[in-house]
């Protein structure tokens, strides 16, 4: 997403610092904002898979440990930099998507798993079509959580040898879990 804003200094202050904002949290991966008391509060929040990993051909369930940026814990959530999954500290309904983007390889089913508490609570899968062309994917799950739920991503592929789930191309991050309290 590119935001242009042509005639900045023609809109009102207001406006000006709201878009200086947004700008700000798309660059960042993260949105926030601020109750009626002060008290932050985050609107979303994107962590993307460091770099690249490989996820041996078995079908195994592999954590994709989310890093960046992990310097960006809100109030909302907080990111394990060991692990890579993130624990929610403020209850509520939480909408996630997690996206991967697996290597070029024709054969094989490739998979996406959003975890809650270390379990698969969304799954979807595809069968690698050949040609050479890479497999994106994304599952989407909504669910109440409370204090302490851990939220993951996991994939697996069945490829018959080890597979990278791609960190980024350029600029745009391939591979990331995104979360949303919606309530």
């Amino acid at each position: 997403m590119k935001l242009v804003l042509t005639r900045r200094l023609e809109y009102p202050e207001a406006v000006r610092d709201e878009f200086d904002q947004l700008v700000a949290a798309l660059q960042l991966g993260l949105a926030v904002e601020h109750d009626a008391e002060g008290r932050q509060r985050s609107l979303w929040q994107r962590w993307n898979l460091g770099e690249n990993l490989s996820v041996a051909g078995g079908g195994a369930v592999v954590t994709l440990p989310c890093r960046l940026p992990d310097a960006l814990n809100t109030g909302d959530l907080v990111l394990d930099p060991v692990g890579g999954s993130v624990t929610v500290v403020t209850p509520g309904v939480y909408s996630v998507i997690g996206q991967i983007r697996w290597a070029t390889n024709g054969t094989g089913i490739r998979g996406a798993q959003i975890l809650r508490n270390q379990m698969a609570y969304a799954d979807t899968q595809v069968t690698a079509t050949g040609g050479g062309i890479d497999t994106q994917m994304q599952v989407v799950a909504s669910f109440p959580c409370v204090a302490g739920t851990t939220i993951a991503l996991a994939g697996y592929q069945t490829s018959g040898g080890a597979l990278n789930a791609n960190a980024k191309s350029g600029t745009t991050h391939e591979t990331c879990l995104t979360i949303t309290r919606t309530a």
